[in-house]
């Protein structure tokens, strides 16, 4: 990692309220000048842990070249918290070396630089929770590649996942999509020549300067997950990289505060905050808070995530997709149904808006699909190609206002200050309009993904929240026994 030491710390709690700390620090003192000092400080915690009492023994030397040293005692206390870190009042008593009897008053005014923008980790980003298999690099929160191998074609004639075939086509691509995504992360100009390696050897150049690697454990299609997992756990053994585990449906939440190269878009999430997230494996209403975090970490979001509504049965892109097999259309059948859907009559048949009575944030589109799979079942061939438009823009439309009718209950329930959109189905131009006019309905920034790509499965999302979680010192302990999980819950 590369670090900016104009401050620097590193903390051990050894007891309750009871911190070692060891500084450096470069900081102006109203006595000394500028002054350097390195020390050792144990610090008791007052409060929440934003104030901390301190007692140390402290070396430096000061802009005169003269040497110092003492015992000092003083405090330490945030008072702003920005994105780029925290600025932090320490007022520091000590006795000086060549005049014992003054006393120095050292109030030092810094930028904790640890905390984010000056410290620069690259993270090595794995996902393969289905049949996409996918690998980014990020730098800090900003993304340098990110690469994605589909699996379509293959499941396209089952009409579905297979999960035989996506474990065989993740286990041939993996190794190949995060050598990709690791040449592409690399600064333009010329090119690395590694023509003459082996892929052993590639692998190590390539890897030389992450610093973390961050997989999806789950949830998800579990022959599909141990893929990721198992090459994740092999590299972070084999080349000495942290790894950090991710949730999938945090990584959808996520995807919406990822920068380019640039540090672009700037976007900030107001707490209290609600998510939607729609895929073919998921759909949920998300309440979301943000904590303060735990002392001596790092900084970053430390979200606390609590659902207040999911679906009972199947997901919402499940259903898309179900819907369109009826009808005789390809696999995935959401995308299908989208263009279709625009220029049909989405009255054309009366569909159920299961559970939109009830008072709960929860979903049902069992009862929706097997409605439409009722009325169209004595259909001929015939009259459903002739009404394809028809039949896809009313079942959409049916979707759609389920998620929407639960999502808008929940918004009055709650008041975030903040709505979130993401998954999957939110690649659909039709749903983010109906979004973008709720939110703008009750006066609330809304955020979804900024790109097509970052709504469905992607290594981007996984880096993102892997930044978090490394600032905040979330590492595997125990790499070995790291094993996925397909029913982790957020």
């Amino acid at each position: 990692m590369s670090l900016l030491k104009f401050n620097w710390a590193e903390g051990l709690e050894v007891g309750a309220g009871v911190i070692v700390r060891v500084i450096f620090r470069v900081g102006v003192s109203l006595a000394v000048g500028v002054a350097i000092e390195v020390g050792v400080t144990v610090g008791f915690l007052v409060g929440d842990g934003e104030a901390i009492l301190t007692v140390g023994i402290t070396v430096g030397i000061d802009s005169a070249s003269s040497l110092f040293f003492g015992v000092g005692m003083g405090a330490t206390s945030v008072i702003w918290v920005g994105t780029e870190g925290l600025l932090i009042l320490n007022i520091k008593i000590m006795p000086n070396t060549d005049k014992i009897s003054n006393i120095i008053v050292n109030t030092i005014y810094f930028f904790e630089s640890i905390i984010n923008n000056t410290l620069l980790m690259k993270i090595l980003a794995i996902e393969t929770s289905c049949d996409d298999t996918c690998a980014a690099v990020l730098e800090n929160d900003r993304l340098l590649s990110n690469v994605i191998s589909s699996q379509t074609d293959l499941h396209a004639k089952w009409g579905g996942v297979v999960p035989d075939i996506a474990k065989r086509a993740h286990t041939e691509r993996i190794e190949v999509v995060i050598i990709e995504a690791l040449k592409r992360s690399k600064p333009s100009g010329p090119k690395i020549r590694t023509t003459s390696l082996d892929r052993e050897a590639l692998l190590k150049f390539l890897l030389k300067d992450i610093d973390v690697i961050a997989v999806t454990l789950g949830p998800g299609l579990a022959i599909a997950l141990g893929v990721g997992v198992n090459k994740a756990k092999e590299l972070a053994i084999k080349y000495n990289k942290k790894l950090i585990e991710v949730n999938h449906v945090e990584g959808h939440i996520l995807a919406n505060l990822i920068k380019n190269k640039l540090g672009k878009p700037e976007r900030k999430i107001e707490f209290p905050a609600l998510a939607m997230t729609v895929s073919g494996g998921h759909t949920k209403i998300i309440l979301i808070q943000n904590p303060p975090c735990p002392p001596l970490t790092k900084g970053g979001l430390n979200l606390k995530y609590t659902v207040v509504g999911e679906t009972l049965d199947d997901a919402a892109g499940e259903a898309l997709d179900k819907a369109a097999k009826m009808m005789g259309l390809g696999y995935p059948g959401g995308p299908i149904l989208e263009r279709l859907a625009e220029k049909g009559d989405k009255k054309y048949l009366i569909l159920p808006r299961p559970l939109s009575t009830q008072k709960n944030f929860d979903y049902s589109f069992s009862g929706l699909k097997t409605s439409f799979y009722y009325q169209i079942k004595d259909w001929p061939k015939e009259k459903i190609g002739q009404n394809l438009a028809n039949l896809s823009a009313t079942f959409q439309d049916a979707v759609f206002d389920s998620l929407l009718i639960k999502f808008k209950k929940a918004i009055e329930f709650y008041n975030p200050k903040t709505l979130l959109a993401c998954g999957g189905v939110m690649a659909n131009l039709e749903i983010r309009k109906r979004l973008r006019k709720m939110a703008k309905e009750f006066n609330i920034p809304l955020l979804m993904p900024v790109k097509k790509q970052f709504n469905t499965d992607n290594a981007a999302m996984i880096g993102i929240v892997g930044y978090y979680k490394a600032l905040r010192g979330e590492f595997v302990e125990d790499i070995e026994s790291l094993d996925r999980n397909p029913r982790l819950e957020i």
